[in-house]
């Protein structure tokens, strides 16, 4: 029997999840919509108190929407908001990173220790995921969603 729960919602960069432990001997909680809206309630509430405290570590979380926004931010715990950005696997965006430098495919595949025709494949993954025509339109993309700095 597991004796966990929970989810996760991603924002930005951001892994948030919540992980509900149940006492060994408990019977596992039937989720319905009235179950599952409590303990969305107390995450809301768990996050209003903790973010205060992780924003002094980190301005990027600071001044995100996350952050600023309260009903962006019950929006997003409740699954109601959905990231219209794909999430870049680690080769994709360090790929990405290196082209917003002006490296060519060649240098960025010597710096990564990949391939050349990888970094292409990595760098066309990139551009299909962002629905843009240029890699040039996927870096400005992702230099917005700050999925590269």
């Amino acid at each position: 029997m597991n004796n966990a729960f929970g989810f996760y919602r991603e924002y930005d960069g951001y892994k948030f999840m919540c992980v509900f432990a149940r006492k060994k001997e408990s019977v596992a909680p039937k989720l319905n919509f009235s179950a599952e809206k409590s303990m969305m309630n107390i995450v809301w509430k768990f996050l209003n108190q903790i973010l205060p405290y992780y924003q002094q570590e980190n301005s990027a979380l600071k001044y995100s929407r996350i952050s600023q926004d309260a009903s962006f931010r019950k929006n997003f715990i409740f699954g109601q908001y959905k990231s219209s950005f794909l999430e870049l696997k680690d080769r994709e965006r360090g790929c990405l990173f290196w082209a917003r430098y002006g490296k060519s495919t060649s240098e960025t595949s010597k710096i990564l220790g990949l391939k050349r025709a990888t970094v292409k494949k990595y760098l066309e993954g990139v551009r299909e995921k962002c629905q843009v025509s240029s890699i040039q339109e996927a870096i400005t993309l992702a230099l917005q969603h700050q999925f590269i700095s």
